[in-house]
């Protein structure tokens, strides 16, 4: 996958785009947008939902979806609220996208709340090389694949969607 390139993300209003909260459940996909074709990485297709970590907090589960060869490639990824944001120039949600299943090597990613005329609001992400510091919400990751439960404290869980007023568009 494309080591740098920025995308939208925008709340989904196709009900046939579903995303695989694990290997027997699918639900209608809450978010979507694709790579820039500015960037070259207009072939990444990115998905997602609402979710709660383990402790609870809101985060935005997605998988990128690189359609540049024959076969897909898929990457899990999550977004936190930023809690230490502390200027317009910091972005609004922090995370990672895992690049292997081991979550050895990651992609920062970088998200600002945004608002526009015809698409209301949406998530202006900047993906980039990613350097983990210890406390970063990223570091807990985002979940396996298939939606694994349970794991280490701070791990993400499948659970319900929260609240549309806890949800940022």
């Amino acid at each position: 996958m494309k080591k740098a390139f920025n995308f939208s993300l925008f709340k989904n209003t196709v009900d046939s785009l579903t995303f695989n909260k694990a290997k027997d459940e699918k639900v209608r996909a809450d978010y979507n947008g694709n790579g820039s074709e500015r960037d070259g990485a207009e072939k990444i297709q990115i998905i997602g939902i609402k979710a709660l970590s383990q402790g609870g907090k809101q985060y935005i589960r997605l998988v990128f979806i690189d359609r540049n060869g024959l076969d897909n490639e898929y990457h899990n990824a999550a977004l936190f609220l930023n809690e230490k944001k502390d200027g317009e120039k910091q972005p609004d949600y922090t995370g990672s996208v895992d690049l292997d299943r081991d979550g050895n090597e990651r992609l920062r990613l970088a998200a600002w709340l945004k608002t526009s005329d015809r698409a209301g609001r949406y998530l202006s992400v900047s993906v980039s090389e990613f350097q983990p510091k210890d406390g970063d919400p990223a570091v807990a990751g985002a979940e396996g694949a298939e939606g694994a439960e349970g794991g280490a404290p701070g791990t993400p869980v499948a659970a319900g969607a929260p609240e549309d007023d806890e949800v940022p568009f």
